[in-house]
């Protein structure tokens, strides 16, 4: 019985981690193009992420745009490839600013 307390009454480490993470996303000056996670609770290894991911959407926009001008061998084929690449690309980056935007705040609520 007494451990069970214990282990309910612990002192919130995940609160405190959302709390501060909340803090930071909003005096951070980085863009906040991506949702921050728990996973990187270090806001230097989320700037690295978000320099990361650019780089890996920009190496798959000319990996993809070379390889599909090897296969079709014609420019209007694979630009029209390459515009709905990005298309795709641009909506789901902006559901990630969307969802992390629009993710509510559990520590302003009025429990």
């Amino acid at each position: 019985m007494c451990l069970i307390v214990f282990i309910l009454s612990g002192d919130r480490e995940d609160i405190r981690i959302m709390n501060q993470m909340y803090t930071y996303a909003n005096q951070n000056p980085i863009p906040s193009i991506f949702p921050y996670s728990v996973i990187f609770p270090n806001y230097e290894s989320l700037g690295q992420l978000r320099i990361e991911m650019c780089l890996l959407i920009l190496a798959l926009i000319i990996c993809s745009f070379i390889s599909t001008f090897i296969l079709f061998i014609s420019l209007k084929n694979s630009l029209l490839i390459i515009s709905h690449l990005l298309a795709l690309l641009a909506s789901t980056l902006t559901c990630l600013y969307l969802f992390h935007r629009l993710t509510f705040n559990f520590l302003n609520a009025s429990w």
